[in-house]
């Protein structure tokens, strides 16, 4: 039975308060701030890289080369990036190469802005808020938890002007992709406090 089609409710001032509403909730949201979503300047580096050598590329196979990545290497951003892929497709091996990332903090900062680089092209992707787009939603959280655990587990912050979190839930919350992007910054937070976990609202 319809609610709003009750008696009581017809002939009350509360019905025509929650017509209201109804009604403006499924008008178009309109919000006074920007909500763009750009990609930084120095994060396109990672658009197009080209593919190093062979030997280059076996660095990866052991994870325990990734503690002697030098920042210096010509391919480090191309090094960077492969690891957030291999990351996103084999999550399970995030626990593993951990430790050794987080010996060499230099390249965890190139690692960081990859991650970025990906999240942002992950959520302005056309099948994001699709059904079809659970894959890329997963992927995205996976994301999360590796940004969370070389930032704020770390008690590091992301730079705004790569990821401005409030932005970005501002962004989502206009484009409808609200969906994928919570759990991905919840996955951020999780993994920093266990204070974030339910029932904490937050």
């Amino acid at each position: 039975m319809h609610l709003l089609k009750q008696p009581l409710l017809r002939t009350s001032k509360l019905y025509a308060r929650i017509r209201k509403l109804s009604s403006n909730l499924s008008a178009p949201i309109n919000l006074s701030k920007k909500t763009t979503l750009t990609l930084h300047p120095l994060l396109m580096r990672f658009d197009k890289l080209p593919t190093p050598l062979p030997r280059i590329q076996q660095l990866l196979t052991d994870p325990t080369n990734i503690a002697t990545i030098q920042p210096t290497n010509e391919h480090i951003d191309w090094i960077a990036l492969h690891l957030v892929s291999t990351i996103q497709d084999h999550p399970k091996l995030l626990n593993q190469l951990l430790p050794a990332l987080l010996k060499n903090p230099q390249f965890v900062r190139i690692v960081i802005q990859a991650a970025i680089f990906e999240s942002i092209q992950l959520i302005t992707s056309p099948d994001f808020s699709t059904i079809d787009g659970k894959f890329t939603r997963r992927r995205l959280s996976i994301l999360g938890k590796l940004l969370g655990n070389l930032t704020f587990k770390m008690n590091k912050v992301i730079q705004g002007r790569f990821l401005d979190l409030k932005q970005l839930l501002l962004y989502a919350f206009s484009q409808g992709k609200l969906l994928g992007v919570v759990p991905f910054v919840a996955e951020m937070m999780c993994v920093a406090s266990p204070s974030f976990y339910p029932p904490n609202p937050y």
